[in-house]
Order: C-alpha cells, then sequence, then structure tokens
C-alpha cells in the first residue's frame, strides 16, 4: 500500500517543480502565491496544531514531523522567502524562519541534506541536534585556529613547539604568530573567483591554519578529499607542506638562523615547485612525476640559445 505521506509529498514537489518551469521563485515574491493543483495537501499544512516554544517549532507527532518535511523539501528552504509556498502556509505568517525545530524531544534545526532541485523523498530533509551541532562548529573552529589567538590549540601546540626546540621567548612568539597571520590572510585574499582554500593537511587531523597549507581549489572540488584520504606524510614532507605546528614553527626558525635541525631544511622540491606543482600534487598524489617535469622545465629554461 503507498505511503500517503510520500503520495502527498510527490504532489507538492510536482507543484514546486512546475512552479519553478513557470517563473514562480517564491511565495512572496508571487504577489497571486502559487496555483497547486491539490491544494489539499497545503489545507492539512495549515490545518496542524503549530505550537512555537519562543522561536522553536514544536514537532510532536509523527504528522507534524512529516508535514514540516514536505513543506522544507518540497518549498525548497527553512526561510519564507526562499520556499515556493510561503504566501499559502500559516506558518510562514508567524516566523519568517523555521529552521528551528524541538522534534522527538531534542532541539535541532531542520535541513536540507541535498540540493533543492534533487531532493525526492521526504528523509531528504533532516535534522541536527542542536548541542551536536554546536559542538561541532565549535571543534570546526578550533582546528582552524591561529597562534595569535589566546587560548587556542594552535597557540598551545606552537609555545610547546618552541620550548621543545629550545627557542622559546614571548618576543619570537609574538612575531611567529604575527608572521602566520600575515601569511594566511595575504594568501586568502589572493584566491581568484570561483575557488576556495583547502587544507594540504586536514584541519581535523590537526593540518595547521598556515599559508604554506592552504591551497587554491576550485569550488566544488577537493584535492585533499576532505580529510577523508589524506596525501601520505612523506608526500607532504618532500613537497614541504606542514602537517604540524612544530614543522611550521621549525622551518620558520630554520630559516630565521636560530637553529640547524636538517629535518626543517628546505627540500630540493619544495625550492623549486611552484604553487601549481603543490596542488597537483595533492591531487595525484604523485609528486616525484610532478616535480620531475618541473626540473625538466627548469633545465629547458637554462639552456642557451642556439
Amino acid at each position: 500500500m503507498a505511503n500517503p505521506m510520500n503520495e502527498a509529498f510527490g504532489m507538492l514537489l510536482s507543484a514546486a517543480k512546475n512552479g519553478a518551469k513557470n517563473g514562480v521563485k517564491n511565495g512572496n515574491g508571487n504577489g497571486n502565491g502559487l496555483k497547486i493543483s491539490r491544494q489539499s495537501t497545503i489545507n492539512q499544512i495549515n490545518a496542524q496544531d503549530w505550537r512555537f516554544d519562543g522561536d522553536d517549532l514544536i514537532l510532536d507527532t509523527p504528522d507534524k514531523k512529516a508535514y514540516y518535511q514536505m513543506l522544507v523539501g518540497a518549498g525548497g528552504s527553512v526561510k519564507g522567502k526562499n520556499n515556493i509556498f510561503a504566501n499559502e502556509i500559516d506558518l510562514f505568517k508567524k516566523k519568517d524562519s523555521i529552521r528551528n525545530v524541538v522534534v522527538d524531544g531534542k532541539k535541532s534545526f531542520g535541513k536540507l541534506k541535498v540540493g533543492k532541485s534533487k531532493i525526492t523523498k521526504l528523509t531528504q530533509v533532516g535534522f541536527n541536534e542542536r548541542k551536536a551541532f554546536n559542538a561541532s562548529i565549535k571543534r570546526g573552529k578550533d582546528w582552524r585556529s591561529m597562534p595569535h589567538e589566546d587560548g587556542s590549540s594552535a597557540q598551545k601546540k606552537s609555545i610547546a613547539a618552541m620550548k621543545k626546540l629550545g627557542i622559546y621567548t614571548p618576543e619570537f612568539f609574538v612575531e611567529f604568530a604575527e608572521w602566520n597571520r600575515r601569511g594566511v590572510e595575504d594568501t586568502l585574499a589572493a584566491i581568484p573567483k570561483g575557488y576556495s582554500a583547502g587544507h594540504g593537511k586536514s584541519a581535523s587531523k590537526g593540518g595547521p591554519m598556515t599559508a604554506r597549507n592552504l591551497w587554491n581549489e576550485e569550488a566544488g572540488t577537493n584535492y585533499s578529499r576532505q580529510n577523508k584520504a589524506d596525501a601520505p606524510d612523506n608526500l607532504m614532507d618532500a613537497i614541504g607542506v606542514p602537517r604540524t605546528w612544530e614543522i611550521v614553527v621549525g622551518k620558520y626558525a630554520y630559516n630565521k638562523g636560530l637553529i640547524t635541525d636538517p629535518r626543517f631544511a628546505p627540500t630540493e622540491a619544495e625550492k623549486m615547485m611552484l604553487d601549481e606543482d603543490i596542488i597537483e600534487s595533492l591531487s595525484t598524489l604523485d609528486w616525484e612525476t610532478v616535480f620531475e617535469k618541473r626540473k625538466a622545465h627548469i633545465n629547458k629554461l637554462q639552456q642557451p640559445n642556439t
């Protein structure tokens, strides 16, 4: 037997897609609202006993949860200004956004799990428990912290590395932290349109927020495979992409002449490779071939004209 909720959702989704074909962007942008062939589903949504606790919409029955998923999934957004059914739905007359919900007794965020053009079923509208989501955001912020940020993990790791190498002074730390901050800011400012900053060593696995670990990537493409399969450590060491704050600190100190530890000396590939070579190496995981091509190009340029 067909699930009536899925059938109702299919009708709304069809109406939304037909509306989009006819140039309807959203309910608020269309003075007459969207004309739906099966108004009964909209009526059922409006007939629910919707209640709010502050800004939180209470989804305390299976029907409310399903109708919420229908409205967000077929309408395309939790925000009234972006939802194609906004003018037809009483909920959006009470709140501009229905992102904040309480579902199964937990405060959560409602969201589309896929792009609105790809949604085909109710379960593609999901719920992120707010406490866990906020904790995830906090972890992400700390992963991407820099040494100049007081109390951050980057600051603690940088100071620990300096002490381990016997070079820590408050003045040297401030100098290093400001150098790192300027490098990151300059790198981010130079990213061309259509690109984003990707980590060579992913932030979630300890990759430092430093310029040498940030590389341009095309929007929507992640050469570091979104931390699912970072490049091997020996590859990053060979091309000079720092994997830890100790390496960042050590290379900075080596270049300043403060230490002579060969672990932090620039490699041959690091000296010769261009940014495009680094990106290709991280993408293909074949830095030797990339490096040989760069050396061949340099040798060709050095040959005298005959």
